[in-house]
């Protein structure tokens, strides 16, 4: 006999747990059925997509700080300072690389 595993009721967020694949949550009676996904909010699902938002933010979140010390680097050698374009190349570079390694993390998941 098929049971549920970690599911809540669409309507009122009654832990469905250990009840039947089909029938009425026991708090509102809302009719669910697990097999056609209907009647109720799966929360493992909820989660990996909670996850998948989380680590896309990051990626953009990164890929912005990027973006920045590129343009102030780029300002910088307009106004001819060196030492802070090579900093900025600098940080370029290892946000860089962490943007790359956020982003194949992220298809990773997928």
């Amino acid at each position: 006999m098929v049971r549920l595993i970690d599911k809540q009721c669409g309507k009122c967020g009654y832990d469905l747990t250990g009840l039947e694949p089909v029938g009425r949550c026991p708090e509102c009676g809302q009719e669910y059925d697990v097999p056609a996904r209907k009647g109720i909010y799966d929360t493992a699902s909820h989660q990996r997509h909670l996850e998948w938002v989380l680590r896309r933010i990051r990626t953009i979140l990164l890929a912005s700080v990027l973006a920045c010390i590129l343009i102030c680097g780029g300002i910088f050698a307009i106004l001819n300072k060196p030492k802070v374009l090579v900093f900025a190349a600098l940080f370029a570079l290892i946000f860089g690389l962490s943007t790359a390694v956020s982003y194949l993390y992220e298809r990773d998941e997928e």
